[in-house]
């Protein structure tokens, strides 16, 4: 006679690993794209732009934080004949 349960420990284990695996990794692309920040201006001819970040963080001195900072902002203007377009990243 055969026992009945015989190899649901298996494919209990194999359950509650594939979801650990799937949160963890749905998790850091979540966070990835939940951190990034877009900016975005369109304007038409003789137009003045200006994009101004202040990141006011005593973290954001160092070089590697105002590297991942930078990646993860994304600026962007847009604008036709004769327009003025300034951005600014400013760390304090």
């Amino acid at each position: 006679m055969e026992w009945v349960f015989s190899g649901i420990g298996t494919h209990i284990i194999v359950i509650v690993i594939t979801f650990t695996l799937g949160m963890l990794g749905g998790g850091v692309s979540g966070y990835i794209i939940g951190t990034r920040k877009i900016l975005c201006q369109k304007a038409d001819n003789d137009a003045q732009q200006k994009q101004q970040v202040v990141v006011d963080d005593e973290k954001s001195t160092t070089t590697e934080n105002k590297a991942r900072l930078n990646s993860t902002t994304n600026l962007s203007q847009q604008a036709k004949d004769n327009a003025k377009q300034t951005q600014i990243i400013e760390y304090k």
